[in-house]
């Protein structure tokens, strides 16, 4: 990892999730984008990074703002997550080679291809998630989900 400043010339690419954070990502963007520009940060917001032709993959810096409950991808990288410390991080440049994966599949009797950093799920793992957080709102002990995925995960 690396730890330099920013090359302020340069255009960051940047994916905003409007959905993440219960819509904290919506919300928030306005003080998250000045808080880029008070760090003359350039960036362009864009839809998806990994399909594009205009840079080749090897060369695609991407960074992280947290803006949602999970964030276990930037705790793994040490990035804050508080909006102002992961700005910086990105101001100073810390660097690290992160894999990507493409999951190809067929809907609809079409192809389709998605890309994905840090874990990706067949489903199952989405409905454990789905019923734990249901169960928590209705103030149910979740464990039984918990015990369950951790036991087929024991099992493999």
């Amino acid at each position: 990892m690396s730890d330099s400043p920013a090359h302020h010339k340069e255009k960051w690419y940047v994916i905003i999730n409007p959905n993440a954070g219960k819509g904290k990502g919506k919300k928030d963007w306005a003080r998250i984008s000045s808080l880029l520009e008070k760090a003359d940060i350039g960036y362009e917001a864009v839809n998806g990074i990994l399909g594009e032709d205009e840079v080749p993959v090897q060369e695609i810096r991407l960074g992280i703002i947290s803006v949602g409950t999970g964030n276990d991808w930037g705790r793994m990288f040490g990035i804050p997550t508080d909006y102002a410390g992961a700005v910086e991080t990105l101001r100073r440049e810390k660097l690290f080679l992160q894999d990507a994966g493409i999951v190809r599949y067929e809907q609809h009797g079409r192809q389709h291809q998605r890309y994905f950093i840090n874990i990706a799920g067949p489903g199952f793992d989405a409905v454990v998630v789905q019923r734990a957080n249901r169960n928590k709102q209705k103030g149910k002990d979740s464990g039984g989900e918990g015990k369950l995925f951790g036991r087929m995960n024991d099992e493999g």
